[in-house]
């Protein structure tokens, strides 16, 4: 009988980590990837952002920048600001280049969310973004001659697509 209450009380405790985790509004999701638009809230090379596990994603105007938090630094609260950015000591960075130059006027936002994000950043008012976008899917435009980028959530995942024209 002993052991059976122990079980319990353990499943239980899982169960209510599990919820509380679930119910956190400041993790992402495993399920789904978010693209946050930079209306200035960022350094203007960067185009968007997107949550990623283990970190954060950068879609600037050369190409992807991804950081991943050091897994043996568990606070990942504590960070530093670099031009508006909290980013973790330690983290990783791997960076994707598409060797041309990538500007806003090629991002198109698609499957625009309800929910926006407001960035209230420092003591000036007019530095402050309001009802910033956040969207399920991003296509880059002739991110080289006559090919465009998708990029979107499937099944868990982060997906890039390649879209060819013709010619």
């Amino acid at each position: 009988m002993r052991l059976i209450s122990k079980i319990s009380v353990c499943f239980l405790i899982c169960i209510n980590i599990t919820l509380v985790a679930l119910a956190s509004p400041n993790k992402p999701t495993a399920t789904k990837y978010h693209f946050v638009e930079n209306k200035g809230q960022w350094p203007t090379e960067i185009l968007f952002k997107a949550d990623i596990p283990g970190g954060f994603l950068f879609f600037t105007n050369s190409g992807i920048q991804y950081y991943f938090y050091n897994p043996d630094n568990s606070n990942h609260e504590q960070s530093f600001k670099k031009n508006n950015l909290k980013i973790a000591p330690n983290s990783k960075k791997a960076s994707v280049s598409f060797g041309s130059n990538i500007n806003k006027s090629q991002i198109i936002f698609e499957k625009k969310l309800d929910q926006t994000y407001n960035y209230f950043l420092g003591n000036d008012p007019s530095k402050w973004k309001k009802n910033v976008g956040i969207y399920e899917q991003v296509i880059v435009k002739n991110i080289y001659s006559k090919i465009d980028l998708r990029i979107y959530n499937l099944d868990q995942s982060l997906k890039y697509e390649y879209i060819i024209s013709p010619g």
